[in-house]
């Protein structure tokens, strides 16, 4: 464990706190089913901060492996790793407790700002050295993202002053837009990112460069588009299938590579976040008004709540799968993650199609987080695995079977 760097030790243990919350938060959030009662609710507020706690833990991860696979070292390095693990716990603090205490709101822009300097600034070095395109974008991306955060951290501390008429209310299409672009922009970056690491360089074909290709297209295009559409112009939002089949056909082209090239974890994690895209592309057809009439209600309906959590959901727990993977997670940690993922989605699906109390919701994130657990813990029981995995490679240039030490 004691290889891992401050961005990853912070991002593992966001995610563990975070999904530990989940254990209580999940049965009590969708225990309220009318939606009456849920705009505006601490209900409501406490969900998105677990949400923003995941997000966070998330980045935290992405900003481990992007440190160490794009060379970047010394005081521009320390500096990054310090900026943006501030601005993640101040940005997920203030969310937490501003469901109590409303003053703490103005933590979330704080963090944000200090999330984009430390990207800004690593752009800045990336774009200097031009050598990585994809690199060079992908942070620009996340800077993208948190510029998002600092307006809606903003819109949060005092909508009043600071939340434009215009864009509507807190459960109109077009905030709704701009949450799903900052969090559009981390996870597909960190998609980007996990590809690079599944092709070999020295046997790379046409194919894996195309899925390239399409990361590059989907993790820029969907936050640009969802942003464009909230403040320029709704109807941009037609523009939204092109991101959106790009990453999916990436992320398939990652679940076939995977099979050859990764262990059985990782596949695994791929190919639950191929589903949960494929999912998402059916979604994409009513989310935003359109162009087909939702089939399962309005926005707050509790049906459209629990495809949105079981979306959301996979694509994270995904994602955590193939970190744990590169990690070197043991077996253990292994079995908990892969049962913790099937529990929590099983839950999601038979709270949806029956009258089950929504108590079943508990039992995916506590396996979970003991999968995680276990995960971070990994490093230290496997000290030669670890170190191995921590070698630095340059960001273009990963080969096929070495996987970074997040």
């Amino acid at each position: 464990m004691s290889r891992l760097s401050l961005n990853a030790h912070l991002g593992w243990i966001l995610l563990i706190v975070s999904f530990a919350g989940g254990i209580a938060l999940d049965p009590w959030s969708l225990g309220e089913r009318d939606p009456a009662k849920i705009v505006g609710s601490t209900r409501m507020v406490l969900r998105h901060a677990q949400a923003v706690g995941v997000g966070m833990g998330v980045l935290q991860l992405l900003v481990a492996q992007l440190l160490t696979l794009s060379g970047v070292a010394g005081r521009v390095r320390a500096g990054v790793s310090w900026i943006t693990a501030a601005g993640a716990v101040l940005y997920a603090l203030g969310h937490s407790i501003r469901a109590l205490e409303p003053g703490a709101a103005w933590l979330v822009p704080v963090g944000a700002v200090l999330n984009l300097s430390g990207f800004l600034t690593l752009l800045v070095v990336l774009l200097r050295r031009g050598d990585d395109v994809v690199a060079s974008l992908l942070v620009g991306v996340l800077a993208l993202g948190m510029s998002i955060d600092c307006v809606m951290g903003l819109f949060a501390a005092n909508a009043a002053t600071f939340l434009p008429q215009y864009l509507g209310a807190e459960d109109g299409v077009q905030l709704r837009m701009l949450r799903l672009a900052r969090a559009a922009a981390i996870a597909l970056s960190t998609l980007c990112l996990l590809f690079r690491a599944l092709p070999d360089p020295a046997t790379s074909g046409p194919l894996e460069r195309r899925a390239q290709a399409g990361f590059a297209i989907g993790m820029t295009g969907m936050p640009i588009v969802l942003t464009a559409a909230a403040f320029v112009w709704i109807h941009f939002k037609w523009l939204l299938g092109i991101p959106a089949l790009s990453v999916f056909g990436g992320v398939c082209v990652a679940v076939w590579l995977s099979r050859r090239r990764a262990p059985a974890l990782e596949e695994f994690g791929w190919l639950v976040i191929a589903i949960s895209m494929g999912v998402g592309l059916l979604i994409g057809m009513y989310a935003f008004d359109g162009p087909l009439p939702s089939p399962v209600g309005e926005y707050n309906d509790y049906p459209r709540r629990l495809s949105r959590l079981g979306h959301s959901y996979a694509i994270v727990l995904g994602l955590i799968c193939i970190f744990a993977s590169r990690k070197q997670a043991t077996v253990r940690a292994t079995r908990f993650l892969v049962a913790g993922t099937v529990v929590t989605a099983a839950a999601i699906f038979l709270l949806a199609v029956s009258g089950s109390t929504s108590g079943i919701l508990l039992v995916g994130p506590t396996i979970m987080t003991i999968g995680m657990v276990l995960a971070y813990l990994s490093g230290e029981r496997n000290p030669k695995a670890a170190a191995s995995s921590a070698q630095p490679t340059s960001i273009s240039d990963s080969p096929g079977h070495h996987h970074q030490g997040e």
